[in-house]
């Protein structure tokens, strides 16, 4: 691949465009974070209901970003064959056109109302394809070819990877609502997993003990904290090899103490509920939303209260996708506290502890109020008591 100096013209073209697209896309998110630092508390409503705008619009982002990618091929196939500058120019002009809708119809899908998570999603995706063409490009003027199919492949990816966002709010939701418990439930397996081989290496250090270790002041501290660990022992550690030493020495610092299993066992319970509490969320979310849409009595309602119904449930469904985040997030800092041995005092672990206990009473706070609103169902009923119960 040769680069000439009439064909920098045409690139510095297609190169704007995206600097230019990803400039108005910083901005945008900057000026959303600035205003969230402003006021943590403020949550962005988005509607429930299926939006026919929004659908579209999200339609329409996708479709460029295929145009875009094929593109991207299109030009690498184009300067194997050492193309005229006329193609080249038409092809360029194409990539630096696509570049440009592509900006434009992103800030007419913001014109929509948008849930925070679906923003997100969208933005970032956008983001990171401009970034990924940019790259490309840059790579192709330079000479660089060894790293041109990956760089079409990094753009292919996120092209694919945009075909999974959702297009609607509610299809939005439900998806944060279930990777969040996916993200919990793994850390939850994680350290059940840690317990169990906890468990079952003293218990096998219990039964290995020699019986004399197993009375007097040793079998007072057996039975009040449980198996006595080899560590406890002294005597026969000096029949052991150097090598040896080395060995248990090393499955000691993978090893918990009997305090640090009572809190991985108290923290488990906590993650166990916590997972109950954000999957019942995708049945209680939906069946709460779509209860509150549909008026209760069609022939009484108007369309002040039909607005009212409809405005209510986008701020409760939006409270409740960020309460199922804060949710993820304090399951995450609390699991990187817990891995044996302990790395930090028990104050920073019971903070996240206490933390993550506090949202999950929220949530099921949050969920109360709105079921007395008048969903109230004997499976509903009967989830929020065993989550409730301590």
């Amino acid at each position: 691949v040769t680069i000439t100096a009439f064909d920098i013209k045409m690139y510095e073209e297609v190169n704007s465009a995206l600097a230019d697209g990803i400039e108005s896309v910083d901005m945008l998110l900057k000026s959303r974070i600035e205003a969230k630092q402003r006021d943590p508390s403020h949550i962005i409503a988005a509607g429930w209901k299926e939006d026919e705008s929004l659908r579209n619009s999200i339609t329409i982002l996708k479709d460029i970003a295929k145009v875009l990618s094929n593109g991207c091929i299109k030009l690498i196939l184009l300067m194997k064959a050492k193309p005229s500058n006329d193609a080249l120019a038409s092809l360029l002009s194409e990539l630096s056109n696509h570049a440009k809708l592509l900006t434009a119809h992103y800030f007419k899908f913001l014109e929509n109302s948008v849930a925070d998570c679906l923003f997100d999603s969208v933005t970032r995706a956008v983001r990171t394809l401009l970034s990924h063409i940019q790259d490309f490009l840059r790579a192709l003027q330079s000479g660089s070819t060894d790293s041109l199919n990956y760089m079409v492949g990094m753009v292919t990816k996120i092209v694919d990877a945009m075909e999974k966002i959702p297009l609607s709010n509610k299809q939005a939701y439900r998806t944060l609502f279930m990777q969040n418990c996916i993200l919990v439930k793994e850390t939850l397996q994680e350290f059940k997993a840690y317990l169990d081989e906890a468990r079952e290496k003293r218990a096998r250090q219990a039964e290995e003990l020699p019986e004399s270790v197993l009375t007097g002041v040793a079998n007072i501290a057996l039975s009040a904290q449980g198996p006595v660990v080899a560590e406890d022992v002294d005597g026969d550690s000096e029949q052991d090899s150097d090598e040896e030493n080395d060995e248990d020495d090393c499955e000691d610092e993978l090893d918990y103490t009997p305090e640090e299993v009572r809190v991985v066992e108290a923290s488990v319970v906590l993650l166990g509920k916590t997972v109950s509490c954000i999957k019942h969320t995708l049945f209680i979310a939906t069946t709460v939303c779509d209860a509150i849409i549909a008026p209760t009595n069609a022939s009484t309602a108007t369309d002040a209260t039909e607005e009212g119904a409809e405005k209510h449930s986008q701020q409760w469904v939006a409270q409740l996708a960020h309460l199922t985040q804060l949710l993820n997030k304090d399951a995450l800092d609390l699991g990187a506290e817990l891995y044996p041995p302990f790395e930090s005092d028990l104050t920073k672990i019971n903070a996240n502890f206490d933390n993550l206990r506090s949202h999950c009473l929220a949530y099921l706070q949050l969920v109360n109020a709105e079921s007395l609103r008048g969903m109230q169902s004997a499976e509903h009923t009967a989830k929020i008591a065993e989550l409730t119960a301590e």
